[in-house]
């Protein structure tokens, strides 16, 4: 996470917000650029309504929520299903993917302007997002599960 800070404290133009949950304590981070906050628990789905994009491990909610969102993502895959979805993201150009075990600020600095300078991957982002938003409004989702539930009785 310190990677991370160090390198969004040098990009003026974003504010960082890192939700350490429960894992870890925010005294532990001595040096907070005033860019970046600290929080143990944050309002996710708001703050990805703002994102420019996400840096995330990769549980499949918090993609779902992203390409629901539009908001593109660097995924640092740390286990269980983490690096297979990290691979769908990459595949599908949702996001990029980087290596916990060999992150540096300069790896995510490039991460990063990789996804600021690749507008075709903004826009399929967008185009994602657009589809989930229609899907979950059109009310299919629930018509299959109630359709599954009613021949199960």
């Amino acid at each position: 996470m310190q990677s991370v800070i160090d390198a969004i404290s040098k990009k003026d133009k974003y504010q960082l917000v890192v939700s350490v949950s429960d894992y870890l304590s925010i005294e532990n981070f001595t040096s907070i650029p005033d860019n970046v906050i600290i929080v143990n628990k944050a309002p996710q789905l708001a703050l990805l309504e703002q994102a420019c994009l996400a840096i995330i491990a990769g549980g499949i909610h918090t993609i779902k929520e992203c390409i629901f969102s539009g908001t593109p993502m660097i995924v640092f895959p740390i286990c269980a299903d983490q690096p297979e979805n990290a691979k769908r993201i990459q595949y599908h150009g949702l996001g990029l993917v980087g290596n916990i075990q060999d992150v540096s600020v300069q790896q995510i600095t490039n991460l990063i302007e990789t996804i600021e300078n690749d507008s075709l991957l903004q826009q399929r982002v967008a185009t994602w997002g657009n589809n989930f938003r229609e899907i979950e409004s059109s009310g299919r989702s629930i018509k299959f599960i109630s359709e599954i539930l009613a021949n199960t009785k």
